[in-house]
């Protein structure tokens, strides 16, 4: 018979190899990870939510997207901004929610059919620290 110890480690041991054997599941763990500060994480997006000024937000999206490599598309009021960096295709998009003052932005990379997610969040963390407070 095993002890509770043993069971509960064995319960453990199968849910993580479970995990392991899902398909996508470093995106499970990923995203668990970027919910908890503050934003999610998808195999080429990260989103979180802001709170600030639309015209503030946008400033911040647009400054941060020309740092890093020209602008190809731009729609201020449809929120959308397309750059190519470093041979990467990025979009960020400006969303509304349900609540007035509450953005979501929305930072997605791919190189070809390639997902760039660290370039992603790279550029979402820019943008998000010029907005914090």
């Amino acid at each position: 018979m095993l002890s509770l110890t043993q069971r509960f480690f064995k319960g453990l041991l199968v849910a993580v190899i479970g995990l392991l054997t899902t398909s996508g599941c470093i995106y499970l763990g990923v995203g668990a990870i970027g919910a908890v500060g503050g934003y999610m994480v998808s195999p080429d997006t990260v989103e979180g939510l802001v709170v600030a000024d639309y015209a503030d937000i946008w400033q911040a999206c647009y400054d941060e997207i020309a740092k890093q490599g020209p602008i190809l598309t731009q729609d201020e009021t449809g929120g959308y901004l397309l750059s190519n960096v470093r041979g990467t295709e990025v979009t960020v998009q400006i969303v509304p929610t349900d609540s007035p003052q509450v953005w979501k932005i929305s930072v997605k990379a791919r190189k070809k059919m390639f997902p760039r997610v660290k370039l992603a969040q790279k550029i979402y963390t820019a943008i998000h620290n010029v907005l914090a407070p």
